[in-house]
């Protein structure tokens, strides 16, 4: 019946626009749609690949930082990063330093002592400094750790790769000497033992591992990647 009416050679234009114009405008419209999204992607992309440049160039940069190539600059990096070495070699100066280990009982039991004119004091001297350069160099972690994981404009896969770099280039030997320091018997003594100096109620404060040198380990521990990193380079 439907040929022999003919019905399928009749043909409204007016019923057509009615019923097409609209679906041809909605797929018109989801089209703009789709464009701008993916042109906002698109930069939001280039955004972060030019942000993880920066960040990536800046790492590289703080890995080999030293006093040839940065004047103001008294240690390297990676010097630095070795202060389980240092303070190792520091410690073995003074360990059996009769006036340090007097100096050092009589300040814990809360008498007042002071380091100055001692005869260790030249070493503990040179341990404060190392220790405020190394200070500077862990906050600068902390700092940029923060700042990437807080960026707006980097997305995550750039995070982790950024994160992921960081680690291995550098805060994987800060948080192996961490858990060295915890794990030796001899450097738990040496971590315990070893002061910058002696001044009154500045117990913990003055020692070489306090809250400061701490400070980034405990961000590290509470993100993901870096966590994963840490613990995982633990059980290899």
């Amino acid at each position: 019946m439907f040929y022999c009416v003919s019905t399928h050679l009749i043909f409204n234009s007016g019923e057509f626009n009615n019923i097409a114009s609209p679906i041809i405008s909605f797929l018109g419209f989801i089209g703009v749609i789709f464009s701008i999204l993916l042109t906002l992607n698109q930069l939001k992309q280039q955004q972060s690949t030019s942000y993880f440049n920066y960040y990536k160039d800046l790492i590289d940069k703080i890995a080999n930082e030293n006093p040839q190539n940065n004047s103001d600059l008294s240690f390297s990096t990676s010097e630095l990063l070795k202060f389980n070495h240092f303070a190792i070699d520091e410690y073995e100066k003074i360990e059996n330093n009769t006036e340090y280990i007097h100096d050092l009982q009589t300040f814990r039991a809360g008498v007042s002592v002071r380091s100055e004119g001692k005869s260790y004091d030249s070493i503990l001297g040179h341990v404060r400094f190392f220790r405020a350069c190394l200070i500077i160099l862990l906050r600068r972690y902390y700092s940029l750790i923060r700042e990437i994981q807080n960026h707006k404009f980097l997305d995550n896969a750039h995070k982790d790769i950024l994160f992921n770099h960081l680690y291995e280039s550098q805060i994987g030997e800060y948080t192996s000497g961490c858990w060295l320091i915890d794990f030796e018997d001899d450097l738990k003594k040496m971590k315990e033992n070893l002061y910058t100096g002696f001044v009154p109620k500045m117990k913990d404060e003055l020692k070489f591992f306090n809250s400061d040198f701490y400070e980034l380990f405990e961000l590290i521990k509470k993100n993901p990647v870096l966590e994963k990193l840490r613990t995982g380079s633990y059980k290899h």
